[in-house]
């Protein structure tokens, strides 16, 4: 292609002049590219736009291509060869090289021109290279139409930001407001009006902020705090409506200042929280209710337990002077009533401890007292011989496997103890012949039996409240279904994991691993490490 100078300067001229900077970026690109492609005799060609600060792989996005739909694979190839070059080169250091020409002896050729920071232009003629000096020369246009194609993008950008927050303004739930250094209110958003109840804007311009506040003085004190803080978030007091009732609001101000560090203006968000509050006002009673009908409870069971427990100490002392001559000829036919009435009270008594422990547990006032004590010694040997006389009666062996005699651990001795009175009583309990062990090992105790054992389909519900595997009048054991509950909590508070192994028929383990860092201390050792 050979071109004059003034028919050069008349094209660039026309090209310039083709862009309107005041259309749709789309609708003026669109009439560029067609005016480019006819000058120039190419057959088709496309605008894109380069947008670096985009998170996607592919930052190059089409704004026009002509034709539209039927692009031949020369373009696309190229193109692609181009995004491609992009990616490992990176747009900043390309655009130094700028123009680019791609050739296919079939297709034609393919020239790639910059437009400034705002993309590249791509041009297919089929009728030979544009020359050297010619494409060099439409490159500045090009950059003059990239520098207009960016403005009209971020003047889009601009607008649709202003309608974005303009909606938001608008639509929003929450007043909006900006307000004079004096007082004065310059701004209310229609949320605002409508909590206030400030029906006409005319009315704005000749009202005070001050006039809306409760305690008038409140806003003299946020001022003095935004001197320093600049900006203050969920701040809680009571303003007027216009009609003089009183509501509690949510306020975050922001304030503005001038050259010589006075503040112009304050802009910030309120919001009516009547329902929230109302919302905590009846969450704190109803949690004062709870706190207060869980104290009759536990008051209630600290009354019954003395109610029960004074008269069945009575007959308990009574029947054990009873039994006193029960192994005589005369009282043996008696003694079976004596055993009766005494592992009766001794039931009841039980029950009574089970429920007011699951009661302080529950309620939180349990006080666990942590300090070392010796397993073997304090626990084990004193439980073993408090339930000897039981497993005796059932002719069970009752034995104690211990690796280490003087094994001590940090726990609360309380509830340590009735872990494994629990455990023992149960083991005991379901057990008809054989024998129960006890064993200690490293930084686990174990109790095993060879009673009736568990079924694997109840083990998950083993450790819940009530829980028994047989239900109803015709079940063979007593219980309330609370010693394990109370067991699994009481490990919890130890530190301490339970478990449980178990056959139908054949007996149950018990395993208690506690978890805290060298749980069992070896006096020998501590010797020897000091």
């Amino acid at each position: 292609m050979t071109v004059s100078a003034a028919e050069q300067i008349q094209l660039l001229f026309e090209i310039l002049m083709s862009v309107d900077s005041h259309a749709d970026i789309k609708v003026s690109a669109k009439k560029s590219l067609s005016l480019i492609l006819r000058k120039l005799n190419c057959s088709a060609g496309g605008i894109f736009f380069v947008n670096l600060l985009s998170d996607e792989s592919d930052v190059v996005k089409e704004i026009i291509s002509i034709p539209q739909i039927s692009i031949n694979s020369f373009y696309l190839d190229s193109l692609e060869t181009f995004k491609d070059k992009i990616r490992k080169t990176g747009w900043v250091d390309l655009q130094k090289s700028f123009p680019f020409c791609y050739n296919h002896e079939n297709e034609g050729y393919c020239h790639i021109l910059n437009l400034s920071d705002f993309g590249f232009i791509l041009l297919i003629k089929n009728n030979g290279c544009f020359p050297d000096s010619f494409i060099k020369s439409l490159q500045p246009v090009f950059n003059k139409i990239g520098s207009i194609y960016n403005s009209m993008l971020k003047n889009e950008t601009l607008l649709l930001n202003e309608e974005r927050l303009r909606s938001i303004y608008e639509n929003v739930n929450i007043g909006l407001f900006r307000i004079s250094s004096a007082g004065n209110i310059l701004m209310l958003n229609p949320a605002g009006r409508k909590i206030l109840g400030i029906n006409n804007d005319s009315d704005l311009g000749e009202m005070i902020i001050t006039e809306f506040y409760k305690d008038p003085s409140f806003r003299d004190e946020l001022i003095d705090v935004l001197e320093t803080k600049k900006n203050i978030k969920g701040i809680r007091t009571n303003w007027k409506k216009k009609s003089g009732e009183f509501f509690p609001v949510n306020i975050n101000v922001t304030a503005y200042y001038d050259d010589s560090g006075k503040i112009r203006y304050f802009e910030g968000s309120f919001e009516d929280i009547t329902e929230r509050v109302n919302f905590e006002n009846n969450l704190k009673a109803a949690k004062e209710n709870a706190e207060k009908s869980e104290k009759l409870k536990s008051d209630f069971l600290a009354q019954m337990s003395h109610e029960i427990r004074t008269p069945v100490n009575t007959i308990l002392n009574y029947t054990s002077l009873l039994t006193i001559d029960k192994g005589t000829a005369g009282n043996q036919q008696n003694a079976f009533i004596y055993d009766s009435i005494e592992n009766a009270v001794n039931r009841l008594l039980r029950t009574i401890d089970l429920v007011l422990n699951m009661s302080d547990i529950e309620n939180n006032t349990y006080k666990a007292i942590f300090e070392e004590v010796h397993f073997e010694r304090d626990v084990l040997r004193p439980i073993i011989q408090e339930f000897k006389s039981a497993a005796d009666k059932k002719r069970l062996n009752l034995e104690l496997i211990s690796t280490d005699v003087s094994q001590k651990v940090y726990a609360d001795k309380y509830t340590l103890v009735q872990i494994i009175v629990n455990l023992l009583d149960n083991s005991i309990k379901y057990t008809n012949k054989g024998k129960i062990t006890l064993s200690i090992k490293d930084n686990k105790f174990s109790i095993s039996d060879t009673g009736i054992g568990i079924s694997e389909e109840y083990i998950p519900q083993l450790f819940q409240k009530f829980s028994q595997e047989e239900t109803g009048y015709s079940r063979k054991f007593e219980g309330t279904g609370l010693g394990l509950s109370l067991v699994k909590k009481y490990c919890e508070i130890n530190n301490a994991e339970i478990s449980v192994e178990s056959q139908k028929g054949i007996g149950t383990t018990f395993n208690i691993i506690f978890k805290q860092k060298n749980p069992f201390i070896n006096e020998y050792k501590k010797q020897v490490l000091h």
